[in-house]
């Protein structure tokens, strides 16, 4: 929270001209996206292979056209850790997709197991400044995790490593890879607390997502840099490093900031399945594309738990409505 304010001022003189020397100065798209990411991508989180079966038949049966599945968030719950347990079937629900013609995105995260020894090394983020600090823990999935320090020199190339060999388990049938956490979220575990108290002037809004959702403000990253300094940064980060391990035809991320658009696609923001999101969400679409990002995703539906709607509405109508949108976004 401190540092130097840089403003770049854009002088157009029309609207049209200060949106592409936006773009122009912070990184456009190289070449034309892939067809399948710009269709309809399917992905759920429920931790078992059953639910992916289940919508696959649905959506045949229904004739409901759709061009990518990550099979299931959970099938990669924590960085580099294939869950074979609950997804015994997962090399057949893969080659099913490859056999329909639609392309494999599986959902790759941040945070990794602190028990996956094969991928532990000691550029992790840190607990504290201090010389003899360990690895900031918390909880993830369900699982204790620690979280990659993308700002130490080796963690790109271990990261690299890491996908190659992620990408090899399932059997090297993706042709992209979705971020959707790649942000440095974690709950905390048991009593551990965030020291807010030993920063000054913390916004009001910071000071409540800290010590609940998050790596907490005091926890170090290489050379002894807060956290809470690098927090906003984090995900440009992790996708820098996903990029550069050049795995992936095309890349889908959560969280992001200026210049990412010039890495792939982003997602907008999950909204309740209301009429009043759908305008939301289809107003976020809009004013990113008016910010440089050329291909943004919505999330149709919105997403559960849901609002309950009143009677005069009807989630399937809205369903109907919502997919239409995102046909003609």
């Amino acid at each position: 929270m401190g540092g130097h304010l840089l403003i770049h001022l854009f002088e157009g003189p029309s609207a049209k001209d200060v949106i592409g020397q936006l773009s122009a100065h912070v990184g456009r798209m190289p070449r034309m996206p892939p067809l399948w990411a710009t269709g309809y991508h399917a992905c759920r989180g429920t931790g078992s292979g059953e639910a992916f079966k289940e919508t696959v038949a649905n959506n045949t049966a229904m004739g409901i056209p759709y061009d990518s599945d990550c099979i299931d968030e959970l099938l990669v719950p924590t960085a580099f850790s294939v869950d074979t347990e609950e997804f015994p079937d997962f090399a057949d629900d893969v080659q099913s997709l490859v056999s329909a013609e639609k392309a494999f995105v599986p959902s790759m995260h941040a945070q990794v197991a602190d028990n996956d020894a094969p991928f532990r090394a000691d550029f992790f983020v840190k607990s504290s400044a201090h010389e003899n600090a360990t690895d900031f823990e918390g909880s993830f999935n369900g699982r204790s995790v620690v979280v990659p320090d993308f700002t130490h020199p080796e963690t790109a190339q271990w990261w690299s490593d890491g996908l190659s060999e992620t990408l090899s388990t399932l059997g090297n049938t993706s042709v992209g890879l979705s971020l959707v956490h790649n942000s440095p979220f974690v709950k905390l575990n048991g009593s551990q607390q965030c020291k807010i108290s030993a920063f000054t002037h913390v916004p009001k809004d910071i000071s409540t997502i800290f010590p609940r959702d998050t790596v907490c403000p005091e926890a170090a990253h290489h050379g002894g840099v807060p956290h809470l300094s690098l927090h906003n940064t984090y995900p440009q980060r992790q996708l820098e490093a996903t990029i550069a391990a050049d795995v992936s035809s095309f890349t889908f991320t959560r969280h992001f900031s200026a210049g990412a658009a010039a890495m792939g696609g982003v997602y907008g923001s999950d909204f309740f399945p209301t009429w009043a999101n759908l305008r939301k969400s289809l107003k976020e679409v809009m004013e990113l594309g008016l910010s440089g990002f050329p291909l943004v995703s919505m999330t149709a539906c919105g997403v559960e738990p849901y609002q309950v709607l009143n009677t005069t509405e009807s989630i399937n109508e809205l369903c109907l409505r919502w997919y239409q949108v995102c046909n003609h976004q």
